[in-house]
Parts: C-alpha cells; structure tokens; sequence
C-alpha cells in the first residue's frame, strides 16, 4: 500500500510538472509570436544549424554570468556604503533604490530569460522540425504556435524524467541561450558602419569587341621651336659685348 501511495505521488507529481511547463511554455511562445515574433523564429530557425557552437556559446555565457554578477553585487554594496560612511544620506538612499531596482532587475530578466525564453526557443525549434516533417510545407503563425505546443511538450517530458531530465534541461538553456547571444553578435555587427571597401576593376573573359579602327596620326615633320642649343651661328643677344 505505501510503495503504490508512494508510486501514485511520483506520478502525480511528475505530470503536474510536465503539465506545468507545457502550459508556461506554450504560453510564453504564444505571447512572444504575438507580440515580436522574430524574437522566436529566427532564433528557432538557427538553433538546428550549429548545434554544438550555439550550446558552447551558451554554456560560456551562462558561466561568465555569474562572476559578472557577483562584481556589479560587490560594487553596488560598496559605493552604497562610500556614501553611507560620508554621511550623504540623500546618495546613500538614492544609489541604494538606483542599484536595487537595476541589480534585481537584471538578475531577474537574465533569469528569465534564461529559463523561460531559451527553453521557448528549443521548444519552437523541435515543433518546427516535427510539423515540417508531417506536413511539407511551410508554416504560418497560427502553425507556429502549434508547433512551439508541441516542442513544450517534448521538452516538458524530457525535462521530468528522473536523474537525466535537470541535465536535458540544462543542455536546452545552453542551446537557446547560445543561439540568442550569437543572434544579438550578428545583429550588432551587421548594424555596424564599415568603411566603403575600394573599387576594383576585374577584368572577365568574354566576348572582346572590337572599336572602330582609327587613322594613324599624323607625323609633324616641322623643326622644333629654336631654342637655347640650337641657335644660329652669330647668334648675339642684347647684353653681350
């Protein structure tokens, strides 16, 4: 009785799970389709190109999040305590709203992002592969929602599973997380002015045309102009004796 109980629970729980992130994700790419829905196309559409790459760069990225973190932490805590020991209340109070409102902020938007938006993108992704596949054609934005449900699904269920689901779901952040930060360097460099490259003539092979032939020119058989070797003898100029 009490392993069926305990067998019951864990069933429970891990479809209230599964149910769960269906539910969020499904939501969340809706929105996002609605609202920008670049936002999960394109990086949709790039996630299958350079899996290994995308899931590098997001492994890093995430890494390196957390020092970055910790040091604004650090520097926040102490230019709030400079100002506090100065005794400048009105910059002790006003640095201390100022690096809350934007430590916790940005903590909780990369958090979001991370955990939520990613997840959408690798969502959207394996939909689009699954309904492309079915189906044969290309999808409209009603098709995208559709297939972002059915990668929720996908990743929901992976997700749950014991002992390997937190990893699953660890490589699906790095993916869609990569595939964001190279989306945002390619935007960024691509949004950059270059200098104008120089002009150069190539010359291709092809069909020569000829130009009209034009007559030889003309030979000038008149003496040069005298000058000051060629003068004639008893040459004399006004200043000589």
């Amino acid at each position: 009785m009490v392993a069926e109980e305990s067998r019951s629970d864990a069933l429970r729980q891990f479809f209230g799970q599964v149910v769960q992130d269906i539910v969020v994700l499904t939501v969340l790419g809706s929105i996002a389709l609605l609202v920008i829905p670049r936002i999960v196309q394109r990086p949709a559409r790039a996630v299958g190109k350079q899996v290994i790459s995308n899931t590098v760069v997001g492994g890093v990225s995430l890494l390196l999040a957390l020092p970055i973190t910790a040091l604004a932490l650090i520097v926040s805590v102490l230019i709030v305590a400079m100002f506090a020991f100065i005794r400048i209340d009105s910059l002790t109070v006003a640095s201390l709203v100022t690096f809350g409102i934007v430590d916790v902020g940005g903590v909780a938007i990369f958090l979001y992002v991370a955990a939520y938006i990613a997840r959408v993108i690798v969502a959207a992704a394996l939909g689009t592969f699954i309904l492309e596949r079915v189906s044969a054609k290309d999808l409209s934005s009603r098709d995208w929602m559709l297939a972002t449900a059915v990668g929720a699904t996908v990743v929901a269920l992976l997700s749950a599973l014991p002992t390997i689901g937190w990893m699953f779901n660890l490589v699906c952040i790095a993916i869609g997380f990569g595939t964001l930060v190279r989306m945002c360097v390619h935007y960024l460099r691509s949004s950059t002015p270059r200098a104008a490259a120089p002009v150069r003539l190539v010359l291709t092979s092809g069909a020569i045309t000829l130009s009209p032939q034009l007559p030889p020119p003309l030979v000038d058989e008149t003496p040069p102009a005298r000058g000051m070797d060629n003068l004639p003898e008893g040459f004399r100029w006004w200043d000589d004796e």
